[in-house]
């Protein structure tokens, strides 16, 4: 079966908080079904990821990219202090049969130059610490490492997804004091997310 061609219908525009979220979910999933990384989210779980705050806009912050009426990607871009400096993390998902086609290559340039406006515009983060950007890949996925360090970027930091057998035992290993394992409350996500941040 020959992939679907991008053609001049090709179109960007902003996403909307009240209507895209399925379809945000299902371009997740089925991107990373393809590349085989373990993060698939509910339209209730990226709402709650998307929210708006300080550092996040939906509506300003990403764009969805669609050949036609068809959405073949997205570009997801935010603030984050980390140290001593400000790192604006830029997420680009396509899905596998648009690939190649010139469509990461156009939201890469969208989310290098909405990081740019929103600094000069006062509102990415403290001006006075430096501002660097950052891009996202999965080693196992080598398309995304090479897209990355086509566009200059270097590896800085590394993530791991860690797995145990079920079959051995679990050792009963109890919490330090003052620590406590409970079920997560609603008014609890966004102090997570905050946490993550």
């Amino acid at each position: 079966m020959t992939p679907p061609t991008v053609t001049s219908e090709l179109t960007l525009r902003a996403f909307d908080p009240a209507t895209d979220f399925p379809a945000m979910v299902g371009l997740i999933t089925a991107v990373n079904a393809f590349d085989d990384v373990p993060y698939f989210p509910t339209v209730e779980s990226l709402a709650v990821d998307w929210e708006r705050g300080e550092t996040f806009d939906p509506e300003g912050d990403v764009r969805l990219a669609f050949n036609g009426a068809r959405l073949v990607g997205a570009a997801h871009v935010e603030w984050r202090q980390r140290d001593a400096q400000i790192v604006h993390p830029i997420e680009i998902w396509v899905r596998p049969d648009a690939r190649r086609q010139g469509i990461g290559t156009r939201l890469h340039d969208w989310s290098e130059a909405r990081a740019r406006a929103v600094v000069a515009a006062g509102s990415g983060g403290p001006a006075a610490l430096p501002h660097v950007l950052s891009l996202g890949a999965p080693t196992h996925v080598t398309p995304g490492t090479a897209f990355a360090e086509a566009r200059g970027y270097v590896p800085v930091r590394y993530g791991f997804v860690m797995r145990r057998d079920l079959v051995e035992p679990i050792p009963d290993v109890p919490l330090p004091a003052g620590l406590e394992l409970r079920p997560v409350a609603p008014e609890d996500h966004r102090p997570i997310g905050d946490a993550d941040v």
